[in-house]
């Protein structure tokens, strides 16, 4: 049965990591998987706790609305934002879709791996689900690098010999013209990284002798990664914000790709604006970098 296959690779994943296995199924019931994050004396990221008394009339919707719902177990903690709904689903062929609102379009890190985790684990126990495939008021999460999982997957890319963090090195222009400089920030390890990224670069560095490159009003469309090549689309406002001055604009441009670059997988930058591509791929040059900023 699907159920035990689930409890048997949950027990493997937590192992794994040097974690003590989840609960016990019971023999004749589902079992609702949890976040454990914020248990401090937690020694593993998920735990599970037996669905309610009586089986579900219908599994998937109503093992849903319980991981929606939160869990009773001191110690577990529901993975999904506050007013995350279920707006529909359909199972074809082995693959589960479900449609969720807004909200769960927030999550990012490890709280959406941890999120998808709750998700696979609990529906893949029901007869006839092999994958769950999870959209956002109709679309797809476009950083999640497999956008249909399984148990097994879970298994196979759990990261459990990958740190929880890496260091990153942040690329901006110094204020003086002469070049990148570089700050150093730590990121959780995870399925987002290259969108947390961006997000925490296009906050502009901590120190005054940098500036900020991303153009203000700029926006972050869509970032992917295939094959080496990591796929940028910015807005029309990163275009036309960029300095007038070529040298000045180059370095803004750099920031980003040298940035990007630092990411494990990331080979070349290809940078589109509203979906049409600025140029050819681009490497990353460290010859822009101030010269006591070599890495």
């Amino acid at each position: 049965m699907n159920r035990i296959r689930i409890a048997a690779l949950a027990g493997l994943l937590l192992l794994a990591a040097g974690c003590s296995a989840p609960p016990e199924e019971a023999e004749d019931g589902y079992q609702v998987y949890y976040s454990a994050l914020e248990d401090r004396y937690a020694q593993q990221a998920l735990a599970s706790e037996p669905y309610g008394s009586a089986p579900p009339e219908e599994p998937i919707p109503d093992l849903v609305a319980a991981l929606l719902d939160g869990p009773d177990s001191p110690g577990l903690t529901s993975p999904f934002p506050d007013g995350v709904r279920l707006l529909g689903w359909e199972l074809a062929d082995g693959v589960l879709h479900l449609d969720l609102s807004e909200q769960y379009g927030g999550l990012s890190g490890v709280n959406l791996t941890v999120a998808d985790a709750c998700l696979t684990l609990t529906l893949c126990q029901v007869e006839g689900v092999d994958a769950v495939y999870v959209t956002v008021e109709g679309r797809e999460i476009p950083y999640r690098p497999v956008q249909a999982l399984t148990p097994e997957e879970l298994f196979l890319s759990d990261g459990m010999d990958a740190p929880a963090s890496v260091a990153l090195l942040f690329w901006y222009p110094r204020a003086d013209g002469t070049g990148l400089a570089a700050e150093t920030r730590e990121l959780a390890a995870g399925d987002t990284l290259l969108q947390d990224v961006l997000t925490s670069w296009a906050d502009g560095p901590s120190g005054q002798e940098l500036e900020a490159a991303l153009p203000q009003g700029a926006e972050v469309r869509s970032v992917t990664l295939e094959d080496g090549l990591c796929t940028v689309d910015l807005s029309q406002a990163f275009l036309d914000g960029l300095p007038a001055d070529s040298g000045q604009a180059r370095l803004a441009v750099y920031a980003l790709v040298n940035t990007l670059a630092g990411v494990d997988g990331v080979e070349q930058v290809q940078l589109l604006v509203e979906g049409d591509a600025l140029g050819q791929p681009l490497s990353p040059d460290q010859s822009l970098a101030a010269p006591d900023q070599t890495p």
